[in-house]
């Protein structure tokens, strides 16, 4: 899992930089424009993370591999969410600091677009969905749109159950992928 974490950083070519520097920022600048910043940025990096192989061509190669673990789904899940989580540890540890509610919210955000970008790119083999979806509902919660911001971040007051729906319904995509992964196995 961290090695699949790892090849997600190292196949961000030059964009993770200013990732990487927004994160920092998004925990140290106060407002909402630091996160959004890096709320955005996420978009070309994890929306291809569960449909990398089959874009490259490359699935039966790596999978065929031993030590490949029984479900890819649940593999691309943890690794993107161990990715997200440690990227997003300064705006996590910054709206718990703000409030508990708020850092369990964005905490749980943050789990939400990986569950969400390995659903959707799993179910889709690719991420143009994905992409798509996320930048119209990042748009909609930085235009004050509390319903949308699936963090917490971009809003003036965090409400967890949105964020809560935004994960139920990425256990629900990533269940779907899942339930497809093990008919096509059979």
């Amino acid at each position: 899992m961290a090695a699949e974490a790892r090849l997600i950083w190292e196949s961000a070519s030059w964009i993770k930089w200013p990732l990487a520097l927004a994160a920092l920022l998004a925990g140290l600048l106060p407002g909402n424009a630091a996160p959004a910043v890096f709320l955005v940025l996420l978009v070309p990096v994890v929306s291809e993370v569960a449909a990398r192989e089959d874009l490259a061509g490359t699935r039966a190669l790596v999978f065929s591999q031993p030590g490949v673990p029984a479900s890819a789904v649940l593999w691309k899940a943890a690794a993107l969410a161990l990715f997200l989580l440690a990227l997003g540890a300064p705006l996590v540890v910054r709206t718990f600091l703000a409030s508990p509610v708020r850092g369990l919210a964005c905490a749980a955000g943050l789990l939400a677009v990986a569950l969400l970008a390995v659903g959707f790119g799993s179910l889709t083999r690719g991420g143009k969905l994905f992409s798509g979806l996320y930048v119209a509902v990042w748009y909609m919660a930085l235009s004050g749109s509390a319903e949308a911001d699936f963090t917490g971040a971009l809003s003036k007051g965090a409400v967890p159950l949105y964020s809560l729906a935004y994960l139920g319904l990425g256990f629900v995509l990533a269940g779907a992928s899942m339930a497809r992964e093990r008919l096509q196995a059979t």
